[in-house]
């Protein structure tokens, strides 16, 4: 048995949870999103656990694009002295 249930999660989207009865444990995953996934006794207790484990996964993505946007920070060089090793291979050589 296979159904598509939706799941809302932080009140803003709707993503779709496959969920399966696997011989006495209701298996399921959230399409959308890789790695959400779950494994439970009941139907209901699946629903609750896949909108856990989506939350968690959504916040930990919006924490990892917060770090990610975040400016570089410049270091500035002293006279005479070289670029670090990352933009060294990224100088202009004439």
């Amino acid at each position: 048995m296979e159904a598509f249930d939706p799941i809302e999660a932080a009140g803003v989207s709707t993503y779709t949870a496959v969920v399966k009865l696997d011989g006495d444990w209701w298996i399921g995953w959230v399409e959308e999103v890789p790695g959400v996934n779950a494994q439970e006794r009941t139907r209901e207790g699946l629903v609750v656990s896949l909108k856990a484990v989506l939350q968690e996964a959504l916040e930990m993505n919006l924490d990892e694009a917060a770090a990610s946007s975040q400016p570089a920070r410049l270091h500035p060089l002293a006279p005479g002295s070289s670029p670090p090793a990352a933009a060294a291979g990224r100088r202009r050589r004439g």
